[in-house]
């Protein structure tokens, strides 16, 4: 399975995608500018002409009272309603009759609905408003001058632009001043309606509302002469003070009685000796000093005297006369004392009585004064608040009255800024900036693109992508022949031996280009895949090799063949084993018999010897397939074939298989469990990955030395391999007397 691993950024991959590609770059950037260049001067050029107002907010003083209207004093709103008063139809249509553009060129045809643009309308529009477009002469022209106005607001300031494009740069300038003019006299206009409509309201209401005073007066004077009412206020105000002062009375009786109800109270149940006029009183006093003294006397002397002694008679006798005479004059102090507290209670509780009838006789009064004032002081309210709002009518329909009959004298709160000049050079098109916007596009678009189709390339490009997808070493890069023959630079940089001179003997196949050529740097990859393969085993060099591809085509057989000259030239005895059974080429490259072959080996009793041939290149030996057989699995599946493979294992040193594509047959797959080493040869910049993996897949218990990049056109993905260079015509020459091996 694919794994999904972020890719490092590099921008030389970037660069290398964009070289690669870059005649998709180039063409979309011609085809491009091409198109816009030619559009550019075949169209019909369009000229601007701009005018600058300044839009001061000005509020309505008509109705601008906040006691009748709240108006909404929003500057945003404000100004963006300008500018949409600017685009409205109805100014358009004024300006177009203004200036006659019926009959003008530039907007007749516009006048005119053609076919295409009847069938539009079918579909665009219902009947009433196909109808209503066809009765209005002015609404396609309309349309075209509103789609070729412009109004741009110039930031932090009252100011606008606004600008017109035609194809005349006179009729420019005339309309865009037209409008101008026109916005200015319809803000007039519209001041003027707002002035006389706002007499007119004024002026009705003014009447409705006198009318609704002179009927709520004759209401409130009815009112008042059923009920007696003449000065509400200042009756109002007399029983209301009548009310307050009784309240306060009342307020002090009862308080008052209160008091003379405990005073009372306490005199009724009081002893005489806590009376204060009793204690208070001289006689009293006097005789309680005297009954005193009298008593201390006969104490004093009844411890000398006994009780009939004349002297203590006497005593007891003017002691006893002043008792009676003190509880005497105690008792009628006290009894004076009730009877004045008792009055005094009863006067108070008779006050406070009183005083409370008239108060609630007053509460009554207030009360009935208050129900009857409700309605009237309702009445009253209601006509001089209809009073105040008749002042306040009166006084604005005057100015309103005034401002409608100033309408000629009016000013307005927009002027014009600059009038719109007639433009000397057109607006579009714009011919180098178009050319230039259509380069820096059609690089966009073109590296764009180019990227897109190298996402969509899956296939394998360098030992970056092998590594990144299916985990496994490259081994070899096998450069393909075309390329080095289509670019004398690289030729001579991977073989000064290619150089200019020499360029003829570059070979026209790689069949045995270890052989034939062996300095060539496509003959260094296949020795650097062998250098590869043999150090690809810790132990000892693997010596039954399986060379195979995922898809046919991918130049294995010709891997087998090099990695197999390549194996020769270290001395060693090498057997070239055909097992594709089911496409024979071992043959016709080394120019041999195919029978017997593997096939008459595996189906008949033959000698293996009979079936190795020996080749024109030293150590170097080939067992053809044979006759194709009808079964090829079965028989590479068979003892008779491992038996072979053992009996080479003893006679070679190495022993280099090719096989069947793994995708197409199960024969690789067979192959993969009897041989040391797989090597994977894939078709760089063309087999798709997803291929090369399914491939691997079916190798899974097969023990992978890695993957050779083959038929790879260096040029373009710009690749880096090791240089091999001749040291002279002189060395060439020794070199392949010497049986063109390389050690």
């Amino acid at each position: 399975m694919e794994e999904n691993l972020e890719r490092e950024v590099d921008i030389r991959e970037y660069w290398h995608v964009i070289k690669k590609r870059r005649w998709t770059i180039y063409t979309v950037v011609i085809i491009l500018v091409i198109t816009v260049t030619i559009g550019s001067f075949i169209t019909k050029p369009t000229y601007k002409a701009t005018a600058t107002l300044q839009i001061e907010r000005e509020n309505p003083r008509v109705l601008s009272f906040e006691e009748i209207f709240a108006i909404d004093a929003s500057q945003q709103d404000f100004y963006q309603t300008q500018y949409k008063l600017m685009q409205s139809r109805s100014l358009a249509r004024r300006v177009i009759k203004k200036l006659n553009l019926t009959s003008h060129p530039e907007f007749s045809s516009a006048s005119k609905v053609g076919i295409l643009g009847r069938i539009r309308n079918i579909f665009r529009r219902d009947k009433g408003e196909q109808a209503e477009e066809l009765a209005d002469p002015y609404t396609n022209i309309i349309n075209t001058f509103l789609k070729n106005l412009e109004v741009e607001p110039i930031r932090n300031s009252r100011l606008a632009e606004i600008s017109f494009i035609s194809h005349n740069p006179r009729l420019s300038a005339d309309l865009i001043n037209a409008v101008a003019e026109g916005f200015i006299e319809v803000n007039l206009e519209a001041k003027y309606y707002a002035s006389r409509e706002a007499y007119d309201f004024l002026s009705k209401q003014i009447e409705e509302l006198k009318k609704e005073i002179a009927v709520k007066e004759e209401e409130m004077q009815l009112y008042a002469g059923q009920k007696g009412i003449i000065a509400l206020e200042g009756d109002e105000n007399i029983i209301i003070s009548k009310l307050a002062d009784l309240n306060a009375e009342y307020t002090r009786a009862q308080m008052e009685r209160i008091a003379k109800e405990s005073y009372y109270n306490q005199m009724k149940n009081a002893s005489p000796d806590s009376i204060p006029e009793v204690l208070r009183n001289p006689v009293i006093q006097d005789l309680k000093r005297e009954y005193a003294r009298l008593e201390r006397e006969y104490a004093q002397k009844s411890k000398s005297f006994k009780a009939d002694w004349p002297e203590m008679v006497r005593l007891k006798s003017e002691f006893d006369n002043t008792k009676q005479r003190l509880d005497k004059e105690v008792n009628d102090i006290v009894t004076k004392v009730s009877k004045s507290a008792e009055s005094e209670y009863e006067a108070a509780l008779a006050r406070e009585r009183a005083l409370k009838e008239m108060l609630d006789k007053q509460k009554n009064e207030a009360i009935e004064l208050h129900r009857n004032s409700i309605l009237y002081t309702t009445l009253k309210t209601e006509v001089e608040n209809k009073r105040k709002l008749l002042d306040s009518l009166m006084k604005r329909g005057g100015e309103a009255g005034v401002s409608a009959e100033l309408r000629d004298f009016g000013t307005s709160n927009i002027r014009i800024v600059d009038r719109a000049e007639t433009p000397q050079t057109a607006y579009r098109p714009r011919k180098k900036m178009n050319i230039m916007l259509s380069i820096i596009v059609g690089l966009m678009l073109g590296t764009g693109l180019a990227f897109f189709f190298e996402y969509l390339d899956s296939s394998l490009k360098n030992k970056e992508d092998v590594e990144r997808y299916l985990n496994l070493p490259t081994i070899a890069i096998i450069p393909s022949l075309d390329g080095l023959k289509t670019s004398k630079a690289y030729r001579y940089g991977y073989n000064s031996y290619y150089g200019d001179e020499n360029s003829e003997k570059l070979p026209q196949s790689i069949e045995k280009i270890a052989q034939t050529n062996p300095m060539s740097s496509i003959s260094e990859s296949y020795r650097s895949m062998r250098t590869s393969l043999l150090l690809s085993s810790p132990e000892s060099p693997p010596q039954i090799v399986l060379i195979t591809s995922s898809q046919p085509s991918e130049g294995k057989t010709v891997t087998a063949v090099n990695l197999a000259i390549t194996l020769t030239h270290l001395d060693k005895r090498v057997l070239l084993l055909e097992a594709d059974l089911r496409k024979s080429k071992l043959a016709t490259i080394f120019n041999i018999n195919k029978d017997p072959g593997l096939t008459n080996f595996l189906t008949q009793d033959i000698e293996a010897v009979t079936i190795i041939k020996r080749t024109d290149i030293p150590n170097l030996f080939v067992t053809p397939s044979g006759q194709l057989p009808p079964n090829p699995s079965e028989l590479l599946s068979s003892s008779k074939f491992d038996t072979l493979l053992e009996a080479c294992r003893g006679s070679f040193d190495h022993i280099v298989v090719d096989s069947p594509p793994l995708l197409a047959f199960t024969d690789a797959q067979l192959l993969a469990t009897k041989v040391d080493r797989v090597i994977l040869v894939v078709k760089g910049a063309e087999t798709p990955r997803e291929s090369v993996m399914l491939g691997k897949e079916k190798l899974n218990d097969a023990k992978i030395a890695g993957v050779v990049l083959n038929d790879l056109d260096i040029i373009e993905h710009h690749h880096y391999y090791r240089h091999y260079y001749y040291y002279g015509k002189k060395y060439q020459d020794k070199t392949k007397q010497a049986g063109n091996r390389t050690l």
